[in-house]
């Protein structure tokens, strides 16, 4: 089994260093623990980067390195990569870095290879040829068990098992294979609603009609924050064109599609 994870460097908050992604750590331990015939561990940036040390660390043989220019867009070169290599396995960390767009790029990977993704992945149960067994953490502390077929894509929850201790002496001895990726067009995304562009937030209404008041701060984001509850419908034992419908009625009831 091929198996690739994509990792990022995050940035400390008061000192500015570069460090490891805790749950791209998790991805790769994740990685290391499945019986693969090749393991990639990619990031995609500057080879430079002290940050890598942390995964290097962590006794994989080697590391690439897709370079892009420094504004780049990552999602063209992990396409143009992952089409020539073509594995079996796919892992993201489940925290995204920072940005507008975070945890959308597994989604948009998924969708261009057309294969599925499962979110929150905690634990492989089993492994063979074609298949899987996860472990999904739900919220509540909740579990469930999944089977998904390969290839696929996980995202890497934050309760899977923290990635291990990096050491000095193996970052040094793992080798950085860099790949040059400049020039790709960058990736177009989903476009906006008519009519929802310039259409100010409940909260920004809520705000904007509120009187000034003399209530602490914390009083008056609750306010802002306490949703209405409404009437709910469960189904049991629904075909799946009666879900589907079901779904249109209440998205078209909430004024949330304009079809």
């Amino acid at each position: 089994m091929h198996i690739v994870v994509f990792t990022a460097v995050r940035i400390a908050a008061g000192s500015a260093r570069p460090y490891r992604s805790p749950t791209d750590a998790a991805a790769v331990e994740m990685a290391l623990s499945l019986p693969y015939s090749k393991l990639d561990v990619v990031h995609v940036g500057d080879p430079l980067n002290s940050g890598l040390n942390g995964y290097l660390g962590m006794g994989i043989p080697s590391l690439t390195v897709l370079a892009v220019d420094p504004d780049g867009d990552p999602y063209p070169a992990m396409c143009k990569w992952l089409e020539m290599t073509k594995p079996d396995l796919i892992l993201f960390g489940g925290s995204a870095r920072s940005g507008e767009g975070d945890g959308y790029l597994p989604y948009a990977i998924a969708g261009k290879m057309n294969v599925p993704i499962l979110n929150d992945t905690c634990e492989i149960l089993s492994v063979d040829a074609q298949t899987l067994i996860l472990r999904q953490a739900l919220p509540k502390a909740r579990r469930r068990d999944i089977t998904i077929t390969l290839p696929a894509v996980l995202t890497v929850s934050s309760f899977a098992k923290p990635g291990r201790q990096s050491a000095y002496g193996k970052a040094r001895k793992a080798n950085v294979h860099t790949i040059k990726m400049h020039g790709l067009a960058g990736f177009v995304p989903v476009p906006v609603l008519a009519g929802q562009q310039d259409k100010p937030s409940s909260l920004q209404i809520a705000a904007a009609g509120k009187p000034k008041s003399t209530t602490n701060a914390r009083d008056r984001l609750k306010q802002l924050s306490t949703l209405k509850t409404g009437k709910s419908k469960i189904i049991h034992a629904a075909t799946a064109d009666d879900a589907v419908n079901h779904i249109i009625e209440y998205l078209k009831q909430h004024k949330m599609t304009t079809e």
